[in-house]
């Protein structure tokens, strides 16, 4: 299981050595050699977006719509690249007995500012229902303890992303 992330890391994210040919996608595409490290830091989440999905024992349409805006916003990959992610994390977060394999490839390759972000993606899946279900706040939770963010890092996210929903909801109320 472990072994198909790190694959799918090594191919999609890390540098590639300079007598290497860049990594390509299934669709063909190459990876950006030049690319952002932010789009590492966010594949390398997709496995614990699943999981804070699938917390409340369901993964709804509008979480999955959320996985994919993240992915194609964050590494702007076509809609092929983003399933075939999607598929990928969904595959290992079936199979997986702990998060800490996840937690810890994401502790030793990204600083804390990094991980911050992350719990912004992971609010975002959360919240994407507009209403933050009791066992995603507590994945949610969980992961935060296991990527060391500190709990004002852990709170601020939350309450952004919970103002963008409650926003959203007003909207919705107001049409």
């Amino acid at each position: 299981m472990l072994d198909r992330i790190r694959r799918f890391f090594d191919e999609h994210i890390a540098a590639p050595a300079a007598s290497v040919p860049a990594p390509r996608f299934a669709s063909g595409k190459t990876r950006r050699p030049d690319a952002d490290p932010t789009h590492a830091l966010h594949l390398a989440t997709a496995a614990l977006l699943f999981e804070v999905s699938r917390a409340d024992f369901h993964v709804h349409d509008k979480e999955l719509e959320a996985m994919a805006q993240i992915l194609e916003r964050q590494f702007q990959l076509s809609a092929e690249e983003t399933r075939e992610l999607l598929d990928l994390a969904r595959a290992e977060s079936d199979e997986m007995l702990s998060l800490h394999p996840f937690v810890r490839l994401i502790n030793e390759n990204f600083e804390p500012d990094q991980r911050a972000r992350i719990m912004e993606d992971l609010w975002q899946v959360a919240y994407a229902k507009g209403e933050l279900d009791k066992h995603q706040e507590y994945t949610v939770r969980k992961i935060a303890d296991l990527l060391y963010v500190p709990h004002p890092v852990y709170i601020r996210t939350k309450l952004k992303i919970e103002e963008g929903a409650r926003g959203k909801r007003q909207e919705t109320r107001d049409k």
